[in-house]
């Protein structure tokens, strides 16, 4: 059995990809709902419209970070991953997805509130020394990485990650955000014809 963990990530920050990978490495009866519901394209093709229907385990406690309203809270988190955007390219592949993922961070100034308070929340983290595992958002874009990461991760939270099932996942999800910007772009070249 693994251990009970956090997943905080800013929206759109990968945080919700993470937490089903982990939720089908622990559970395999959850794996192949999961999976399926990957390749499933009866949600307007978005992942986004997805992540509703996937099951994740009950003991993956997932947040976006502008939802825990207080820094303080964060020390009754378990065993706390962390999405990070601290660099200026975890920054520009936030803001390259937020072209094509429907949701309120695509706002500039939503975006920057909660861009902040995230970064904040990080500098929280390291000030007061609260054990984390730090995932920057870039590594989630390099596949070498991202496995290599998650290596690590597995000691973290003892939870045994199969590099193939999440190579797997990984590919599938990667595959997807390159479909939803296309589907983006397609959309806004037709607007702008239109008008």
């Amino acid at each position: 059995m693994f251990n009970p963990c956090s997943v905080i990530y800013v929206s759109s920050g990968g945080g919700n990809f993470l937490a089903q990978i982990l939720t089908a490495h622990a559970d395999k009866s959850k794996m192949k709902q999961i999976t399926t519901s990957q390749d499933n394209n009866d949600y307007d093709g978005k992942w986004t419209n997805k992540e509703s229907i996937f099951d994740l385990h009950d003991d993956i406690d997932l947040s976006v970070s502008s939802n825990i309203e207080r820094f303080e809270y964060l020390y009754k988190k378990s065993k706390i991953i962390f999405v990070s955007v601290q660099t200026d390219k975890d920054k520009e592949i936030l803001k390259w997805r937020q072209m094509f993922l429907d949701n309120n961070m695509a706002s500039p100034e939503v975006f920057k509130i909660r861009y902040q308070y995230h970064f904040e929340m990080k500098n929280y983290l390291d000030n007061k020394n609260i054990t984390y595992f730090d995932i920057p958002l870039n590594i989630f874009f390099d596949t070498h990485l991202f496995i290599k990461k998650l290596a690590g991760l597995k000691q973290y939270i003892n939870l045994d990650l199969d590099d193939n099932l999440t190579r797997k996942m990984h590919k599938k999800w990667i595959k997807q955000n390159i479909k939803e910007r296309q589907m983006k772009v397609k959309e806004l070249e037709r607007r702008k014809n239109v008008s």
